[in-house]
């Protein structure tokens, strides 16, 4: 909040205005917050709108003739969430019910050949996905990974399938999604993984991947995962990103999302064989070679429907939860167009991605230079 005045102030400064005139006309036209949940975040929305409430009196005509229940609805400050995080939600959702699925399907503990390879509180399969990330995506490993003699390796099958490069992102630098879109890559990719690291485990991290790639419960969930990104979460996020749909409009597809998987988690045969559209015939699918390999008949598809049964009402509850304000009784459900509200909130982003790719950017720099202070970050990057 600190900042948030500081900023203001200097506004004032550039404008020469010596009343404040311009900070003050600035508060009183925010009329919304974008958040990323977090608890500071929120708090510092309710700040705002305290100093908003002192100075529109000085900025809004009319203020004073205004009745109580007018006045509370002008100084509201709407609050809304970023799209985009409800994404790395999900992949938390996931992999707790995963982690808990797995502790059911094995009578002692968890298979690892390597216990330096897992991670506090992740579940087995999403350890397979972040090694194989990790081995054979470009910038994964540099020591360990075999990025350039698996890509060499693989350019047959990948002309195969029309595809001109290794479909496998880094975890460094992608937060959405990434869990989700790897998963469904490292599904499509496991008879190539497993041929080439047949007499190539030399090292820990090779012969991790090995292992877990021979265990049908940890390929049964990335199946699960990959159906999850290719019918929810990359649609969804296309959606988000979507600059011609409203932040109001997005109520209709959260509510068609809820609705939807409500619906498979009853019908996990149709969710399973892609019959089940989460958004509508609208829905934005990608109809490639790796969503081919996700739609076929898997011998261990009894798993992958276990894994879903558990993945999948979880997702509900959360979304639920995240999309409240959006749904049936919330406070931006059936906000009609053209209404005060829908034209007050045109301006509004559906996500924060930019502000976060200024953080990473920043925490990247002071990674790469720890003995500079924020300070001498921020001064380079206004120069």
């Amino acid at each position: 909040m600190k900042t948030f005045k500081q900023i203001l102030n200097d506004i004032d400064i550039r404008s020469e205005a010596a009343d404040n005139e311009k900070s003050k006309n600035i508060l009183g036209n925010i009329v919304a917050k974008m958040s990323d949940r977090a608890a500071t975040d929120m708090k510092l929305g309710t700040l705002i709108e305290e100093v908003r409430k002192e100075v529109l009196p000085e900025v809004k005509a009319g203020y004073e003739e205004l009745t109580e229940e007018e006045k509370a609805d002008v100084g509201q400050l709407l609050v809304f969430s970023c799209g985009l995080h409800s994404l790395v939600h999900f992949a938390e959702c996931c992999n707790n019910s995963l982690t808990e699925a797995e502790k059911g399907m094995f009578p002692e503990r968890v298979p690892t050949s390597d216990p330096t390879m897992n991670k506090q509180s992740e579940s087995a399969t999403c350890r397979l996905v972040r090694t194989c990330s990790k081995a054979f995506a470009r910038g994964g490993d540099a020591k360990n990974g075999v990025h350039l003699e698996f890509n060499a390796y693989v350019q047959p099958f990948l002309q195969e399938h029309n595809l001109h490069t290794l479909p496998l992102a880094p975890y460094r630098g992608n937060r959405f999604n990434i869990l989700f879109a790897n998963a469904s890559h490292v599904f499509f990719l496991r008879h190539q993984f497993l041929s080439f690291l047949d007499g190539r485990q030399n090292n820990r991290l090779l012969k991790s991947i090995l292992h877990d790639l021979k265990c049908p419960e940890f390929l049964a969930g990335c199946k699960a995962l990959g159906l999850i990104s290719k019918f929810v979460t990359t649609p969804l996020w296309s959606f988000i990103e979507d600059k011609s749909i409203h932040v109001m409009e997005m109520s209709q597809h959260y509510t068609s999302l809820v609705e939807s998987l409500e619906y498979a988690a009853s019908h996990m045969d149709e969710f399973l064989e892609g019959r089940i559209l989460v958004f509508g015939e609208g829905t934005p699918v990608n109809r490639d070679s790796c969503l081919d390999e996700l739609l076929k008949p898997f011998e261990h598809d009894d798993i992958v429907q276990s894994l879903l049964l558990v993945i999948i009402p979880a997702v509900v509850k959360l979304c639920k939860k995240l999309f409240s304000d959006h749904l049936q009784d919330g406070k931006f459900a059936n906000v009609e167009i053209g209404s005060d509200l829908y034209n007050k909130t045109k301006s509004v982003p559906k996500h924060n991605k930019f502000a976060e790719s200024i953080f990473a950017y920043m925490d990247c720099l002071m990674k790469a230079r720890r003995n500079n202070s924020t300070f001498v970050f921020g001064t380079l990057q206004l120069q």
